[in-house]
């Protein structure tokens, strides 16, 4: 299966959300879409014995927050996360 792909744009880039999706509306594996997150959803917890692997996801996230509001957009291959 090819590689498959998700522009994910910032909210408070509606114009390039929208130039986005026209031109790659008939790109085979790419898909835009508008990022419609609110903030975190949770507050911190307590440690807890999975808290390292969470704490990555909570890295990782930041991250992909932090591309969005410099870049106001942000890409991501999805699937293939068992090959390599």
């Amino acid at each position: 299966m090819p590689p498959r792909f998700l522009m994910i744009v910032a909210p408070n880039h509606p114009r390039l959300f929208t130039h986005a999706r026209e031109a790659f509306s008939e790109a085979e594996g790419f898909d835009v879409i508008a990022d419609r997150r609110h903030g975190e959803r949770r507050r911190e917890a307590a440690e807890s014995p999975g808290s390292d692997r969470r704490r990555a996801d909570r890295r990782a996230s930041r991250r992909v927050a932090g591309d969005l509001r410099t870049l106001g957009w942000m890409l991501v291959r999805v699937g293939d996360a068992g090959a390599g």
